[in-house]
């Protein structure tokens, strides 16, 4: 129970040992804190609400304005469904072990599975998010409800293994759920592997063969801007196509025909996701223009000669994707 004193313990040392003017000043640093923090969260929320559920699913077109809007809106529900939860939750303290519990609940299996266990599927990992959250969430309302006020908790009087609103229960749920669906679900991709599993990454590098007499190659090598910063090489090619490109339809096409290009952070950034380092794989996005497309890399020092080969091969690949729309894409 001391650390569910600890918010009124604070206060009082204020109150005893302060000034006046002390007290004040405490008081308007408690209130900037506790406002610090309520906004981070709200707008936090509201952005993976309009960007992550929103444009994600429901519109990937929509524009910044729409954006903006549905972010406004997200930011007001998250509020008050904070400020709802504030009637029935005690304390700081206790609001901050349910939101913990809850996370426990519906993440711990679906993220250490996906990064530990090739053969989890990301059925698997929505279906132990959706049962763990819902679970514990069922979970604490139960347990709240029935708790008479200054009582102990009604789930820890059941059993042991239900104390902390059941978020033992609603992790195994989870778990069940994750290991159910992957098993039950058709095996991901290498390409979804490989930047978790250095031994898919390494399937995924032997298909890169490219012959260094190629003149087109050696026009790309001069082309490139390439920079050293300590164990990183940074490389760059900047493009120009022959007429605007359309990028919405070009991300489609792309990530249909060739099953390496995915876009995991949405349509502004395409990976070629062949590599368990991020930061090495290949992106492209648009440029200053309508026209123009940029290519990106940071490999290690050691691995550049690969990447140049790659970077070709991406080259090679947008271009064939821009020419089936009927856009050229050529080396200066």
């Amino acid at each position: 129970g001391a650390m569910a004193q600890a918010e009124p313990a604070l206060l009082v040392y204020i109150f005893e040992h302060f000034s006046p003017l002390l007290i004040g000043l405490a008081g308007i640093g408690l209130a900037a804190a506790a406002m610090s923090s309520t906004d981070t969260f709200a707008t936090s929320g509201g952005s993976c609400l309009s960007r992550d559920i929103y444009q994600r699913y429901i519109k990937p077109d929509a524009t910044m304005k729409e954006m903006l809007a549905v972010n406004r809106v997200s930011v007001l529900i998250i509020v008050a469904g904070a400020t709802i939860g504030s009637f029935y939750i005690d304390g700081i303290i206790d609001a901050i072990h349910i939101a913990t519990f809850i996370a426990s609940a519906a993440y711990f299996f679906p993220m250490m599975g996906g990064l530990y266990w090739k053969r989890a599927t990301k059925e698997g990992a929505l279906a132990g998010l959706i049962v763990g959250f819902v679970a514990q969430v069922a979970l604490t309302v139960f347990d709240l409800a029935n708790t008479p006020a200054f009582a102990p908790a009604y789930l820890d009087s059941i059993h042991p293994v239900l104390s902390n609103h059941g978020v033992i229960l609603g992790m195994s749920l989870s778990g069940i759920a994750f290991f159910g669906v992957s098993l039950a679900t058709k095996p991901s991709d290498t390409v979804n592997l490989a930047p978790f599993f250095k031994e898919a990454a390494k399937e995924l590098e032997k298909k890169i063969v490219v012959d260094e007499a190629d003149p087109q190659y050696k026009k790309m090598l001069k082309v490139m801007t390439e920079e050293i910063t300590g164990d990183r090489a940074h490389l760059y090619l900047i493009l120009e196509a022959s007429a605007t490109v359309n990028w919405n339809k070009f991300v489609k096409d792309i990530t249909g025909k060739y099953h390496e290009w995915v876009t995991p952070t949405g349509i502004d950034s395409v990976y070629r996701l062949t590599k368990s380092d991020m930061l090495a794989c290949i992106t492209i996005t648009r440029g200053q223009t309508e026209k123009e497309i940029w290519f990106e890399s940071e490999p290690r020092v050691k691995d550049i000669d690969l990447h140049r080969k790659e970077m070709f091969v991406a080259f090679n690949e947008v271009s064939a994707t821009l020419k089936e729309m009927g856009v050229l894409f050529t080396l200066p």
